[in-house]
């Protein structure tokens, strides 16, 4: 499998290659250990840990939802950085999204979100199943599995 990410670059990890990684997908698993492997920082934009957090608290047996919640807040726990989704972050997705409608092309807002989080902290990596949105927003790399 052929890689493009630099050395010392920082890749951010979207929700649906995480919730893969999470159900012991082989695709995402491999994806990880490659990004291990690399000389790369992993970081989760806020809004991806939201939707992680959101998604544990979905299963109406709380022995269940508590077990995917600590799965979710170990995951979350391990990974170097998380960035909130702030003035700048803000900022830049607007300025992204009004060029997409522009171009008669809206983005979906979670991703948009995502996207511009990562951007304003200097991240144009995204790995992710998802790769529609992104791959319409000028200036991301997007890396799939």
């Amino acid at each position: 499998m052929e890689h493009w990410v630099e050395p010392m670059t920082t890749v951010a990890l979207d929700t649906s290659f995480l919730i893969d990684f999470l159900a012991g997908d082989r695709a995402a698993k491999r994806k990880m250990q490659e990004l291990e492997e690399e000389i790369v920082t992993l970081a989760v934009p806020s809004i991806v840990a939201y939707e992680l957090l959101v998604l544990s608290s979905t299963d109406r047996q709380p022995e269940r939802q508590q077990k995917a919640l600590n799965i979710v807040e170990t995951l979350l726990s391990r990974l170097p950085i998380l960035w909130p989704f702030d003035r700048r972050a803000a900022r830049l997705a607007a300025d992204i999204q009004r060029a997409n409608y522009a171009r008669g092309t809206p983005l979906s807002v979670r991703d948009l979100l995502i996207a511009a989080t990562a951007m304003s902290n200097g991240c144009n990596t995204i790995v992710t199943r998802n790769k529609r949105d992104f791959e319409r927003i000028e200036g991301v790399h997007v890396e799939s599995y």
